[in-house]
Formats: structure tokens, C-alpha cells, sequence
């Protein structure tokens, strides 16, 4: 009986032995698939105010500050990124990126993307005309998004940013802001 007993215990070892083993194979799996999976980063992001989409309160500001982005939502198996598989999406913080966002379209249903200045009937005796003073617009069939970027340089950059990767005749000449290196 001690011997069947010691069998069984030998065998509960091999059994814990083999899962052990096949855990670790499993992590390692996962850990290599991890480092591995390509990561989508925005095309291009900033700061920038978003005209509220709702009646505001009496006396409340019309304009909400986010963190939009230019993200690719899927990449084909050569790591293409098209127009029609990205999004502009927005987010309270910058610190939200990765999460879900507070509100998104898609690029490919952008009808127009062109300079306005509709933001300045809309501010209240409060607020600073100063500040995110270039104002643009994006179209789309069901609503129209008016925005206020904190200089020109960013205003162009969503201007024909938006307008390349929609595909959209763009008249707007704009250089990409590029980093030095050095």
C-alpha cells in the first residue's frame, strides 16, 4: 500500500512538474507576444478647444479643452496604415491616451476642413479672446466641429493634416512641424 501510495505521490509530483512547465511556456508566450505586439501610436496630436455640442448652462464657457489625436484604428499585415482605418479622437488629459476616448470620428466621413472664425461670437464676457485664438472647422455629413488651436503652426497642422489623410483637395500649404536633431 505504502509503495501505490508513493506511486501516487510521484506521479502528483510529475503532474505539478509538467504544469509548472507548461505555465512557464504559457508566460513566456506571453510575455514574447507582448514585446512584440506593435504598439499604434497617434499620426499626430495636441491640444486644442472643442466647441461644445450641447446648449451650455447660462453663463458657462461653450468650450471644453481635450487632447486630440490622429490614430491609425488597424494596420494591414505590412504595417500600412489607411485613411479610411483612422480616427480623430479626443481625450480630457493627455494622460488618457491609450484609454477610451472621450469621443471619436472616423477620417474618411470628413467633408471639409478649413480656417473659421465662428469662435469668436461664442465666447462669454469672461473668457480670454487671447488664448487659442486660430480657429477651424471639420465637416462631416451628420455635424460640423468648430476648434481653436493655440497658434497657427498647430491650426495648419489639423488643417492639412486632416485634409491629406481624408483625401480632401487641400488649397492650405503647410510644412509639418518636424524636430531637429542635434
Amino acid at each position: 500500500m505504502r509503495q501505490k501510495q508513493k506511486q501516487n505521490y510521484n506521479n502528483d509530483d510529475d503532474d505539478m512538474e509538467e504544469y509548472d512547465s507548461n505555465r512557464n511556456e504559457e508566460q513566456q508566450l506571453t510575455e514574447s507576444t507582448a514585446s512584440t505586439a506593435p504598439t499604434i501610436k497617434p499620426i499626430f496630436q495636441s491640444k486644442l478647444l472643442k466647441m461644445k455640442s450641447k446648449n451650455t448652462f447660462f453663463g458657462s464657457s461653450k468650450w471644453n479643452k481635450r487632447y486630440f489625436t490622429v490614430e491609425a484604428t488597424t494596420v494591414d499585415e505590412y504595417g500600412n496604415i489607411h485613411a479610411s482605418d483612422c480616427a480623430v479622437c479626443y481625450y480630457n488629459s493627455k494622460h488618457d491616451i491609450g484609454l477610451e476616448p472621450t469621443g471619436w470620428f472616423y477620417v474618411h466621413v470628413i467633408t471639409d476642413v478649413c480656417k473659421s472664425s465662428y469662435w469668436k461670437g461664442t465666447l462669454k464676457p469672461f473668457e480670454n479672446s487671447k488664448k487659442y485664438i486660430h480657429g477651424f472647422q471639420v465637416t462631416t455629413p451628420t455635424r460640423t466641429y468648430h476648434f481653436r488651436a493655440r497658434n497657427e503652426s498647430d491650426m495648419n497642422m489639423w488643417i492639412y493634416g486632416l485634409s491629406s489623410i481624408a483625401g480632401l483637395d487641400s488649397s492650405h500649404v503647410c510644412k509639418w512641424p518636424m524636430k531637429t536633431v542635434g
